[in-house]
């Protein structure tokens, strides 16, 4: 009599959604290699020209302060539009422009998932105007560069401390994705604003 309670209540709770029919890390042929490439390919397919305007980054490492490694991603910004040239808030992880540039952190586990992580530019303590310095003006033909730089130590942070059974002292399968969102216009300046992504890019980081 219990067993039949008990199988009962089993199927109760799945037609109801609470208990999974099979988790996904014991699913018969699951190749969690071939997922996670999966993964990446779908988060770059935003990446792209948008309304005239791209953005691409390649990553290099480099040594920070204090000997700590350093991820540098050097970006580039170019448009072919028709409204030459091109006004627009450049990325940054710096300026106070409250989350309009982020770079998302994918790390890979010890359970073999993607794990996800987020850096972004500061939110200003007070409401403040955006200063002109920080727009850029690429004219036809041109290209803009820069670079953002990231310490090691501080990607660490944005998974060890979250998750600490998934990642320790030994730098995890990395990757990032810049995303540039600017919606300042700089008054006058009559700025291009939208959607910017670059395709996942691998990160090849030795130690954090």
């Amino acid at each position: 009599m219990r067993i039949l309670v008990y199988l009962s209540l089993v199927v109760a709770l799945l037609a109801l959604g609470v208990l999974p029919l099979c988790p996904a890390q014991e699913k018969p042929g699951r190749d969690p290699k071939a997922e996670n490439q999966e993964f990446y390919k779908v988060r770059s397919a935003l990446a792209g020209r948008r309304a005239g305007a791209m953005l691409q980054a390649t990553v290099a490492i480099a040594d920070g302060p204090d000997r700590a490694e350093e991820i540098q991603l050097n970006w580039t910004l170019d448009y072919t539009g028709p409204r030459p040239p091109l006004i627009i808030l450049r990325p940054s992880l710096e300026d106070g422009t409250a989350g309009q540039t982020r770079v998302i952190l994918y790390a890979e586990g010890k359970d073999g998932r993607v794990y996800e992580g987020q850096l972004e530019s500061p939110t200003p303590p007070l409401v403040q105007g955006t200063p002109k310095e920080w727009f850029l003006t690429i004219p036809p033909g041109k290209t803009a560069t820069g670079e953002l730089k990231i310490s090691a130590r501080r990607v660490a942070d944005c998974f060890q401390q979250p998750w600490p059974k998934q990642f320790d002292d030994t730098p995890p399968i990395l990757h990032v994705q810049l995303i540039h969102k600017p919606h300042h216009r700089g008054g006058d300046l009559d700025a291009w604003t939208g959607e910017l992504y670059t395709p996942v890019l691998k990160v090849p980081l030795k130690k954090w």
